[in-house]
């Protein structure tokens, strides 16, 4: 399976594949093997703050769309 279709596959399961990051973005700015760019990855995109910032952004998107929130 190449990166296309591998993206692909996730779409379908309905993950959002518009932003991947990829240790090549590291690696060309900073001077790290592909095991610490990996590691930069991670850290930076499950940080307490991204998360935060990432499901504000949904809620005020939602919000300004006027959808209904779903009661648990």
């Amino acid at each position: 399976m190449n990166s296309i279709e591998a993206r692909k596959f996730l779409e379908d399961q309905g993950f959002f594949t518009g932003n991947l990051w990829n240790v090549k973005d590291v690696t060309e700015f900073y001077k790290c093997s592909e095991e610490q760019a990996y590691y930069i990855l991670e850290e930076a995109l499950i940080s307490d703050y991204m998360i935060v910032q990432v499901w504000e952004s949904i809620d005020e998107i939602a919000k300004a769309l006027k959808l209904e929130e779903n009661q648990y």
